[in-house]
């Protein structure tokens, strides 16, 4: 089940946190880079981020979670984080699915590491194209990705 996570209750937001850790601790493993913002974030962190959240369920655990901000009819993906031990379950691709079909979405957009071979092809996969290739003020070379609905 997905559904709507608020980062003004404390349960939630420490829910977002066990499972956004992990995975991008696993995602920092995987290209090298012990920066992402991600990883030192608190619950304060997310309340005051300004992102809607929705988070997969289950059996009331939250495994997965996408966060974003909508700016005109743009959707900028903040997250999209699935805890590791869920891995392999299609839960980003669900979650990914259900804001797509948002009100009022015409262009999602969202940036990954270019190192992060398989978020860059599971973006390709769910039909995101290349925009822009920048880097972070530390030098990580970051990849900048859209789609058009």
């Amino acid at each position: 089940m997905i559904r709507l996570l608020d980062m003004n209750s404390l349960s939630d937001a420490e829910a977002v946190i066990a499972v956004q850790k992990p995975a991008y601790q696993a995602e920092a493993d995987l290209i090298g880079y012990d920066g992402i913002p991600g990883l030192s974030d608190s619950a304060s962190v997310l309340k005051e981020c300004g992102e809607t959240f929705f988070g997969h369920v289950e059996n009331e655990v939250v495994c997965g979670v996408i966060s974003f901000k909508m700016v005109h009819r743009t959707m900028d993906i903040h997250r999209l984080v699935v805890h590791p031990d869920f891995f392999r379950r299609r839960i980003a691709t669900r979650l990914l699915a259900h804001v797509s079909q948002l009100k009022d979405v015409k262009r999602l957009e969202v940036s990954t590491a270019a190192e992060n071979h398989p978020a860059v092809a599971f973006y390709g996969k769910s039909g995101f194209r290349l925009s822009k290739q920048l880097r972070t003020n530390d030098g990580l070379p970051l990849v900048k990705l859209e789609k058009f609905m």
